[in-house]
C-alpha cells in the first residue's frame, strides 16, 4: 500500500497536480478515531491525541512539549516536572500503541495516519493513497481488478477491508 508523509507546506498534488493542504483532513481524522470503538482508552489519552493534535494544526508544535500536555491536557499545576513524574511519557506510550491497534482494526482504510514518533510528542500525518478516498457522509466505492464494490457510508471499515481483500486474493488467481 504505497503512502505519502505528509510536510507542513502547501505542495501539488502528485496525481491531481493541484495544491492541497497537507494537513486536510487531520481533525476529521482525529474526531473519526476518538468516535471509533476500536480506539479503546481512558480519557486521558483521548485529551493526550486532541491536544497535540489541535496544537499541530494551530501551528504551535514547537509548543508540544511533555510540560505542556501536562498543564493544559492533564490539568496538572505550575509546578509539574516532567523529570520526575513520568505520567506524560507513559500516556504517550499508551496512545501510542492505541493508534497502531485502531489501525489494525477499524481504522485499516482510513486515509490519513496519525501517529506519534517515539522520542517526541508531535504528532505526524501520513496520507495513504488507497485508490479512492473514504469519506464518512459517502458511500464508498471502488473498483479492484475490474470488480466495482459500493459500500454504504455506515460500513464499518474492517467489513469493507474484509470485502476488498476478499476479491483481490479471488481476482488476482485469474
Amino acid at each position: 500500500m504505497a503512502s505519502r508523509r505528509i510536510v507542513r507546506n502547501r505542495q501539488p498534488d502528485p496525481v491531481l497536480g493541484k495544491q492541497v493542504n497537507p494537513l486536510a483532513g487531520a481533525r476529521s481524522q482525529l474526531q473519526r478515531i476518538l468516535a471509533s470503538n476500536d480506539f479503546r482508552v481512558p480519557e486521558r489519552n483521548r485529551k493526550f491525541l486532541s491536544y497535540v493534535v489541535e496544537e499541530v494544526l494551530a501551528g504551535r508544535a514547537d509548543r508540544i512539549k511533555a510540560y505542556s500536555i501536562a498543564i493544559e491536557a492533564f490539568g496538572r499545576d505550575a509546578s509539574f516536572d516532567s523529570q520526575s513524574d513520568p505520567v506524560v511519557r507513559i500516556e504517550a506510550g499508551h496512545v501510542r500503541r492505541a493508534l497502531e491497534r485502531y489501525y489494525l482494526t477499524g481504522g485499516q482504510l482510513d486515509p490519513l495516519l496519525i501517529s506519534i514518533p517515539m522520542g517526541g510528542y508531535v504528532p505526524t500525518f501520513t496520507r495513504r493513497d488507497l485508490g479512492f478516498e473514504p469519506r464518512p457522509s459517502q458511500a464508498i466505492e471502488a473498483d479492484i481488478n475490474g470488480v466495482k464494490l459500493r459500500f454504504a457510508a455506515d460500513t464499518e471499515a474492517a467489513m469493507v477491508a474484509a470485502v476488498v481483500k476478499a476479491v483481490i486474493a479471488a481476482t488476482s488467481k485469474h
